[in-house]
C-alpha cells in the first residue's frame, strides 16, 4: 500500500493543475522564503492525505455520469445541448 500511495502522490503532483497550484497559488498563502524542512514535510503529508480521497471522488462522480449517460435518452438530451451551445457560440462570434 506504502508503494501505491507514494507513486500515486508523484502523479499527482506532476500533473499540471497541481503545479500550477504549488507554482501560483502555494506561495502567496504560505512565505516559501522562510519555510523549513518540517514545513515541506507537513506540505507533502497533507497533500497525500487531501489528494487521494479528492480523486476518488472524482471517480466516483465519473461512474455515475457513465451509469447516467449510458441510456440512449440521455445521451440525447446531452448532444442536443451540446449543439444549441455551439449554435449559440457561433452566433456569438457572426455577431462580434
Amino acid at each position: 500500500m506504502g508503494a501505491h500511495l507514494v507513486s500515486h502522490f508523484f502523479v499527482k503532483v506532476g500533473s499540471p493543475k497541481a503545479v500550477a497550484f504549488f507554482v501560483a497559488l502555494l506561495p502567496t498563502v504560505i512565505d516559501v522564503r522562510h519555510l523549513e524542512w518540517v514545513g515541506y514535510l507537513q506540505l507533502s503529508a497533507a497533500t497525500m492525505v487531501l489528494i487521494p480521497p479528492i480523486t476518488l471522488t472524482y471517480a466516483a462522480l465519473a461512474d455515475r455520469v457513465r451509469g447516467f449517460l449510458s441510456s440512449k435518452k440521455a445521451r440525447s438530451v446531452v448532444n442536443k445541448g451540446a449543439g444549441a451551445v455551439m449554435i449559440g457560440a457561433g452566433a456569438g462570434v457572426m455577431a462580434g
